[in-house]
């Protein structure tokens, strides 16, 4: 037995068997993804040269909108690697730690994380435990690098390359309709305890394994393209999915560097079209 968020009883999944075997079409079956921290380090092939490294973060906050304000009250890590296949090859080590802010945690953070006042009292991240994690200067990954990032920074400031697993990778054209975490697990057949630092990011690196040319394009170099004088064109852009930047007054969106989206602009603006093309610095991206 196990209940909704709402609050619905739902029976146990062994009492489904009979009427999975006999309607299979009005079942879809979830797993678990098979990640456990306590189980870490875990190596299913023995690492080489090619392989990549990733750093895979998550914080916990007080749910402030203020980022100065806004302190991690937990903190999920794991150092990761890939092979040039783009499969999980090990998870080489992991942090899971907490931090007391000074303040009690609001109620609704406590209901979205699990996390109370009890958990966090008195403890404190250790800021060296986290540099051995980013040693040699890995790529660290986000899933909200937009979100994660600047308050990582103020922990921790680093100029190291920083990718975002919501936003670098095109979900849209590998048939996905969300970019959260949940959804895009739930859909490839997964789930997992949401909400959780380090539960979410072996979620993040066991998404990155199971959908074939997700990491290529994460790491993929990316420029952002920007559309000005653009007002008669901008619910196709918006559709398109580009952001509106109301300082620098343009219509922008990141890309690949091998794309033919500036020739697309130019066929759609009526009169004429402005655009700049700069490439991404990692190093700075997300802060």
């Amino acid at each position: 037995m196990w209940t909704t968020p709402s609050g619905t009883s739902k029976p146990s999944s062994d009492t489904y068997l009979q009427s999975i075997a006999s309607n299979p079409e009005d079942y879809r079956v979830l797993e678990r993804v098979p990640l456990n921290p306590d189980n870490i380090p875990i190596e299913f092939c023995k690492p080489q040269d090619t392989d990549t490294t990733l750093v895979i973060l998550d914080t916990e906050t007080m749910g402030k909108m203020n980022v100065a304000d806004d302190h991690i009250i937990e903190l999920g890590m794991i150092r990761c690697r890939y092979d040039v296949a783009g499969r999980l090859v090990g998870i080489d080590s992991v942090l899971d730690m907490f931090e007391d802010p000074g303040e009690p945690l609001s109620r609704e953070v406590t209901k979205l994380t699990g996390i109370t006042d009890d958990m966090v009292r008195g403890k404190q991240i250790d800021r060296n435990l986290v540099l051995e994690m980013l040693q040699d200067e890995p790529v660290v990954a986000a899933h909200n690098a937009a979100f994660d990032r600047p308050r990582f920074d103020q922990m921790i400031p680093n100029e190291l390359p920083w990718v975002c697993t919501m936003q670098n990778i095109p979900w849209g054209k590998m048939d996905h309709s969300s970019r959260k975490l949940e959804v895009l697990l739930q859909r490839e057949g997964w789930f997992y305890e949401a909400h959780r630092a380090c539960v979410d990011v072996l979620a993040v690196a066991w998404l990155l394994h199971m959908v074939q040319g997700s990491l290529h394009a994460l790491l993929e170099p990316k420029v952002r393209i920007r559309a000005y004088d653009a007002f008669e064109v901008k619910d196709t852009l918006k559709e398109r999915g580009y952001k509106w930047d109301p300082l620098d007054r343009s219509w922008w969106k990141d890309f690949g560097e091998d794309n033919d989206e500036r020739e697309y602009l130019a066929n759609l603006y009526p009169n004429g079209y402005r655009t700049t093309s700069k490439s991404i610095d990692r190093s700075t991206a997300f802060k």
